[in-house]
């Protein structure tokens, strides 16, 4: 789908201009890491959340726990 492109690419140039911006603050090394690695993650949840919206599973993402998050952020991106 063409669409899932255009989103992808989007969060992937969005999640590497936060994280130039935030490398160019004084940030600890360690801390812009973890940072990177929240971002990271995060941005692999908007992709399936993303897919699921479009596949009509409007499940909110405040009602997935701690666990299914990390699970997401950790599996393959969804397309």
């Amino acid at each position: 789908m063409p669409g899932f492109a255009l989103v992808k690419r989007l969060l992937q140039e969005e999640t590497d201009d936060i994280l130039r911006l935030l490398k160019e603050t004084d940030i600890e090394t360690s801390a812009y890491e973890e940072a990177a690695l929240r971002y990271r993650k995060a941005s692999t949840i908007a992709l399936r959340w993303s897919k699921n919206y479009t596949e009509l599973e409007f499940r909110s993402l405040g009602s997935y726990t701690r666990g299914d998050l990390e699970a997401i952020a950790a599996a393959d991106d969804a397309f």
